[in-house]
């Protein structure tokens, strides 16, 4: 497992870090985190609480949240945010592997003073069943095998309406949940930067692939 961790660890290496996202007005970290479960590799997803204040209320998403500015860094943040929402410490259970590529958030098309910083984990498979949510943020949690975003035929069009117009947006059904948006986007970025990568698996060596994504702007913040 050491050396499949280091080939991940090689994989996310080359990453966009803006050099001035401390300048937007509001700044996130979410964390990606992987594990293996039932010699499988999973991640994990969570369900957010609906909220009417919340513009992602209700939406499929990584553990994430606001960074404390001044008093932590991204890296930080996320961690705090994975221990906060779902329970997990990833200083104790975690290994960290890198991250993906910073990007600004739209809203319904319009760019916001909003940056947000993903994160890579490797959770210690002793470790899954650890995950305890935050009921007033987090209304479920799933682990889907990455095998799932492998096959093009769990990709459907997401129906989403920006004023008087609805437009089919590139998506992943998993159980009548769509995974869509911000987080489609950093799967996206994700599964491209492990392109061709081969996870041992009970079942044989799992191929991840990035060609039958469908192309969704990833909107990274302008240098």
């Amino acid at each position: 497992m050491n050396e499949l961790l280091l080939v991940l660890k090689e994989k996310l290496k080359n990453t966009f870090d803006h050099p001035e996202g401390h300048l937007y007005k509001k700044q996130a970290s979410v964390s990606i985190i992987i594990s293996q479960q039932d010699s499988e590799f999973k991640i994990l997803f969570i369900k957010r609480v609906t909220h009417p204040l919340d513009p992602w209320s209700g939406h499929m998403a990584f553990p994430g949240g606001h960074l404390d500015i001044g008093s932590e860094n991204s890296l930080e943040a996320a961690m705090r945010e994975a221990r906060e929402e779902v329970g997990l410490n990833l200083c104790q259970f975690g290994e960290y592997l890198g991250s993906l590529d910073d990007f600004q958030v739209h809203f319904k098309g319009v760019p916001q003073s909003f940056i947000i910083y993903p994160h890579v984990f490797f959770l210690n498979p002793e470790a899954v069943n650890q995950v305890v949510p935050d009921e007033s943020e987090v209304a479920s949690y799933f682990w889907i095998n990455l095998d799932h975003f492998n096959q093009s035929q769990n990709m459907k069009p997401y129906h989403y309406q920006i004023g008087n117009q609805v437009v089919e947006l590139p998506s992943f059904e998993f159980q009548e949940e769509f995974i869509w948006g911000i987080t489609y986007m950093i799967m996206m970025d994700l599964f491209q930067k492990l392109e061709g990568l081969k996870l041992p698996q009970k079942k044989g060596n799992l191929h991840l692939q990035a060609n039958h994504w469908i192309h969704y702007p990833l909107y990274p913040a302008k240098k």
